[in-house]
């Protein structure tokens, strides 16, 4: 507290007699039994034998007080703005917060749909309905189609001239009512 009645200017008061020094006479172990008016006059005694008016000492006090008053005030006005920057400093970090948030959820939305259309290849949920074969399901059958389509001319061809022996080939009925056919192969 010395630094903060130095800071204001306040100096010690001639003979020693600032309010500090009525405050340690209160609670002196000679006067600390007696009654508040004994109090006042042993204290009014003492400052009046030391020469002191009590004006001197009730100035001295509100020196202090003041000066206490005064660097209050001031820490609470750099206090208030440091809270001020970090209410700022808090609304600049949810700010930045949103903005990554806001990235996460792009790419967390690109990957849900990467995803999804995966899953719609394996299951063909959404091409079915449009008579679309991009599902893996009627793009082996096309290959298996094609292959069978493929194939046929040459087993035709050795049936009708060429080796009397017939090559073995499994035979698979091929359904072609996905493709819009209603025969089989």
């Amino acid at each position: 507290m010395e630094d903060i009645y130095r800071a204001a200017g306040i100096m010690n008061p001639r003979k020693g007699y600032s309010i500090n020094k009525v405050v340690e006479m209160l609670y002196s172990e000679h006067i600390r039994g007696l009654s508040k008016e004994m109090k006042r006059a042993a204290i009014l005694m003492a400052l009046d034998a030391a020469g002191i008016p009590i004006d001197q000492v009730q100035q001295d006090a509100r020196a202090h007080q003041d000066a206490l008053d005064s660097y209050e005030a001031d820490r609470r006005k750099q206090a208030e703005a440091e809270w001020e920057r970090k209410a700022e400093e808090i609304v600049q970090i949810q700010a930045e917060l949103e903005r990554v948030k806001e990235k996460y959820m792009v790419r967390i939305s690109r990957n849900l749909d990467v995803v999804a259309r995966e899953k719609a290849t394996f299951t063909g949920a959404d091409n079915e309905a449009t008579g679309d074969s991009k599902h893996l399901g009627s793009r082996r059958a096309v290959l298996e189609l094609d292959c069978l389509r493929a194939r046929r001319p040459f087993v035709l061809g050795r049936e009708h001239g060429g080796s009397q022996r017939r090559p073995r080939v499994a035979k698979r009925r091929h359904s072609l009512a996905p493709f819009g056919f209603a025969q089989s192969l």
